[in-house]
This record gives structure tokens, C-alpha cells and sequence, in this order.
């Protein structure tokens, strides 16, 4: 006789293998993407998801951006973590071309493999401010940096556009390319910080008041593109970008994920819940953390999948209510 436990257990089996434990590995990019990528730090992929896996995304989330009210002084919408509670997100961040494409572009083996970070659904309606020049501080990449700006394994964050997008029209994603290789990308970084633990956004979105000069700089590298529902952007941890606020039409619905190599050192920013649910301290290894920073590529690992899949992962700090 079957026990509902060992019913419930082999229901949650059936779920995480039927949303696939092997990242897809057709279409390897070509030796021209990953050179242009690693110069210019950033890499445009059309269609990166379709099909159902976008338009059971676009369903998801759009029934999500109705029914919540999570504006912030930025954006009109904001969930962070997503992958952890919404299948359809899980699904592109774990079964998508993401996870291979980042690890192409980081020069990673199966010997080392990669990890999903952090994520976060965001929504720019007409009027929203959203945020300047910046390069992701540690409430989005919790894990120490790499100075060196000749490294190709710096962490990849994944842009995926849900609406259509005219650079025209704004709305969209502005990057500056080569950004994240110039040597004065650390002195303009330091006008933003790189995480301030009493305000987890800190001063990352001011770059314009607290360095005219550096964002003038920024300003004349700027570029936009226009995408499709389903493309993407791949852009370097280190390039510096911003969202681009638009004035008429409908919200503007976009989803970025954060990969990271397994052997990334955690940093304490003392919200993390990988931290203080596991007992690590500052500096442990990415891979120790399991489920919270859970593996992608090559493959994803089973019992990673049914922690997250059966809700045993603990909140964030700053998901948590005071």
C-alpha cells in the first residue's frame, strides 16, 4: 500500500523530471558572439524562449502584475526571487538556453558547473523613473567580485524582454558596451557603492547626481535595442546599464536572471537566507548553499529541484515582514 507520503514524494519526483533535468544544448554560439560578447560585455539573442515556454510566461506574469501591488520608488511592479515560487519562471531560468549560453560565454566545463543567483520580474510603466547607470551591487550578485577586467567567468545576467520594445519608444534595457572592460569602470562604480546594508539599494540607482561626469560618459555609449517578445540580452555582471523610462503606452514586462560558476564565494549582505538558514559564513563557496543558488548546467541536480518544487526553501530578509 502506498503511504501519502511516499505518494506525494513520487508525485514531486514525476513534476521535477517532467521540467527536465538537462539544459538544452543545441544552437552553440559561434566564435564571433562570445569574441563580440567578451569585448563588448553584452550579446543580443533573438528568441531565446518561445513557444509555449514564453507564452505560459507572458499568461503567468501578467496574471502576477494584476494581482499584486509591489511598486517600488523605480518600477512599477518588483518581484525578486521569483524562480522560487512560479513554475513558469523556474521553467526559463532551469529549462531555457540560458544556463548554456551563460556558461558558453564564461568559458565554463562540465567539471565547472553553474549556478542561478538571483532574479527579478520588473515592470517599467509610462512616467516610472526606473533606475540610472549602475552595475548590480550585492543585493542582486550576493558573492564577491572579480577586479580583474580581463576575466571572462565575472557572472552573466540574463535580460528577457515579455513585451515588444522600439529603442525609438523607450522602455527598454540601455547598455554600454565595453563598459564592463574599460579601466575606469571601478572609479565610476564607487560613486554608487557596491551595497550598503542599512538601505539595500543604496545609492546604485544616483550615479547621475553623485558622478555628472561619469553618466555623461555613459550617456554617450548608450544604446538600445529593439526586441521581440522572448528575445534576450546577455550582458556581463560588471557592464553598466540602465532602464529607459518611456512616457505613453502599456507596461513594459521584462525578466533577468543572475548565473554565477558554482565555486563563486558568498557575501554576507545579511539578507540572504542561504546564509543564515545553513550556518555559512562570508566567503563559503556558492555550491555549499544547495537549492538557495541551485544548480543549472550541465544538469540540475534532483534533490535541488524537489526542495524548491516542495516550497522547503526559507525566505530572504528582505522578503520577510518586520
Amino acid at each position: 500500500m502506498i503511504t501519502n507520503s511516499l505518494f506525494n514524494l513520487l508525485k514531486f519526483i514525476t513534476i521535477s523530471l517532467s521540467l527536465g533535468l538537462y539544459t538544452e544544448t543545441n544552437g552553440h554560439l559561434t566564435s564571433s558572439q562570445i569574441s563580440n560578447y567578451r569585448k563588448d560585455g553584452v550579446l543580443l539573442i533573438k528568441g531565446l524562449i518561445t513557444g509555449k515556454m514564453l507564452q505560459k510566461a507572458q499568461d503567468g506574469t501578467n496574471k502576477l502584475l494584476n494581482q499584486s501591488n509591489r511598486r517600488t520608488p523605480s518600477y512599477s511592479f518588483a518581484k525578486i526571487q521569483g524562480w522560487r515560487t512560479n513554475k513558469f519562471l523556474r521553467n526559463i531560468a532551469f529549462n531555457s538556453d540560458a544556463p548554456r549560453i551563460s556558461a558558453e560565454l564564461m568559458g565554463l566545463n562540465k567539471t565547472r558547473p553553474l549556478r542561478l543567483m538571483k532574479d527579478a520580474l520588473l515592470a517599467l510603466s509610462p512616467g516610472d523613473k526606473s533606475c540610472g547607470w549602475h552595475v548590480d551591487d550585492k543585493f542582486f550578485w550576493p558573492c564577491y567580485d572579480n577586479t580583474d577586467i580581463t576575466a571572462i567567468d565575472e557572472g552573466v545576467n540574463v535580460w528577457i524582454t515579455f513585451t515588444p520594445l522600439l529603442a525609438k519608444q523607450g522602455g527598454g534595457l540601455a547598455v554600454a558596451p565595453t563598459s564592463s572592460r574599460t579601466i575606469w569602470r571601478e572609479e565610476c562604480r564607487k560613486f554608487i557603492g557596491t551595497f550598503n546594508v542599512k538601505n539595500a539599494a543604496g545609492n546604485t540607482c544616483e550615479l547621475a547626481t553623485r558622478s555628472p561626469k561619469c553618466n555623461r560618459l555613459l550617456e554617450s555609449m548608450k544604446y538600445l535595442h529593439d526586441m521581440e517578445p522572448g528575445d534576450a540580452l546577455f550582458i556581463s555582471r560588471y557592464l553598466f546599464h540602465r532602464g529607459q523610462p518611456f512616457h505613453k503606452g502599456n507596461p513594459k514586462l521584462r525578466y533577468s536572471i543572475r548565473y554565477m560558476p558554482a565555486d563563486a564565494q558568498i557575501f554576507d549582505n545579511k539578507m540572504e537566507a542561504s546564509i543564515h538558514n545553513k550556518h555559512f559564513v562570508d566567503g563559503s563557496l556558492l555550491s555549499a548553499a544547495g537549492a538557495y543558488y541551485p544548480q543549472v548546467w550541465p544538469r540540475s541536480i534532483l534533490r535541488e529541484r524537489l526542495s524548491i518544487t516542495m516550497g522547503l526553501l526559507r525566505n530572504d530578509q528582505f522578503g520577510r515582514k518586520k
